[in-house]
């Protein structure tokens, strides 16, 4: 049995990309790119693909534009959910799980390009090997481009008998987490080691 827990990473936020209004400036969203907060689809609280989700709207940054930073956690966890994509590309990197007792587990994650979905046989191979990725929802952009924005719901399978002290997030400015949920496996016991 497992129970879920929508993370608060508003204190790891660094970028914006979501707008009440497009701007004057040359300097917003991703090059001039940006989904206006009509557009986006997603309520600050959301179920998506089964898991509950935290989203971060306002006048603030809103999503993480990853430069290696750490989200501590201090649960056993069974597995990660984010909520995000990448942009320049397809991507797979790796999150660093720093245990209590000291150990390290890298945490291989694919990235699909905020441009598209899942698309064909080699790219979901490629996808699979890095854990579960599955779209989530899609939002139009405003500013320079319009085009479709896909969101993907990133799972990862933990070391659920080891207390989880953080995440390291990797140091690729490309990828952007807009949600982290963790999964705890309530059944664990210690005396079950």
């Amino acid at each position: 049995m497992s129970s879920l827990k929508a993370l608060d990473i508003s204190e790891l936020c660094n970028h914006k990309l979501i707008y009440g209004k497009l701007l004057e400036t040359e300097d917003y969203g991703l090059d001039n790119i940006c989904i206006l907060k009509e557009d986006f689809k997603f309520k600050d609280r959301e179920t998506l693909d089964g898991i509950d989700f935290q989203f971060y709207v306002g006048e603030q940054a809103d999503n993480i534009a990853c430069e290696a930073q750490q989200l501590e956690i201090n649960e056993r966890v069974k597995a990660l959910h984010f909520i995000g994509f990448t942009y320049w590309g397809d991507t797979c990197e790796y999150f660093r799980l720093v245990y209590e007792d000291g150990t390290v587990e890298y945490m291989n994650i694919a990235f699909v390009d905020w441009s598209h979905d899942i698309q064909n046989d080699v790219e979901t191979s490629f996808l699979m090997k890095a854990g579960s990725v599955a779209k989530v929802g899609i939002c139009i952009s405003s500013g320079k481009m319009i085009h479709l924005i896909y969101f993907h719901h990133y799972t990862y399978r933990a070391c659920s008998h080891k207390k989880l002290r953080k995440i390291i997030f990797p140091d690729n400015m490309f990828i952007h987490i807009f949600a982290v949920t963790i999964e705890k496996d309530v059944t664990f016991s210690p005396h079950n080691n």
